[in-house]
């Protein structure tokens, strides 16, 4: 994304220290972000933010975002007090608004960002990307043909085995996960 249009800023108090990050609107079309900006950042999928927030200030873990889509968990979990953060996006442009808000919100020290799937084996696969007649940034695409009747595009992409979690966990000691699995947002 070449162009940024209209910045959205989360901001948080945790024991007396105030701490933000940024979001890119993108004209408008980045639903997360808009969220941010009319009912703040815990607005969006409710509970979950004031649940990853309050998870990564009180056990500073390793995140582990699958399905990161343009970043708002990953920089939410690191503005929370997460030690760092590794966001799976798998759609080029998607990832690439992810990166934009992170060198915002001056976190890609912190943040790791992979170009892939997870799945159950290493290669490639078919992303499947719903109808998109609503104009929005795209966040909804799946590996599973059934997750929607109807296809917009199918798109080769890179899968890593789901199996790097385990690599992951040895980063760290403490491992929080926030998944994307067809439609539902899992943790453990």
């Amino acid at each position: 994304m070449n162009q940024i249009n209209h910045l959205v800023q989360a901001d948080m108090e945790w024991d007396g220290a105030h701490r933000r990050f940024w979001m890119d609107t993108c004209a408008g079309r980045d639903q997360v972000a808009m969220t941010m900006l009319q009912s703040g950042w815990a607005a969006y999928e409710p509970p979950l933010p004031a649940l990853v927030a309050q998870w990564c200030h009180a056990l500073r873990p390793v995140f582990v975002d699958v399905g990161a889509n343009t970043g708002f968990y990953s920089l939410l979990a690191l503005a929370a007090g997460a030690r760092h953060a590794h966001a799976f996006e798998p759609v080029a442009e998607i990832a690439a608004v992810a990166h934009s808000n992170a060198l915002m919100s001056e976190a890609t020290d912190r943040l790791s960002l992979y170009e892939v799937a997870l799945g159950a084996n290493d290669g490639e696969a078919t992303l499947y990307f719903p109808l998109a007649h609503h104009g929005l940034v795209e966040t909804s695409a799946s590996l599973n043909p059934q997750f929607r009747p109807q296809h917009a595009e199918q798109r080769k992409v890179q899968v890593a085995k789901i199996e790097m979690r385990r690599r992951l966990t040895l980063i760290g000691a403490m491992l929080l996960h926030k998944g994307a699995v067809d439609g539902m947002i899992c943790g453990t």
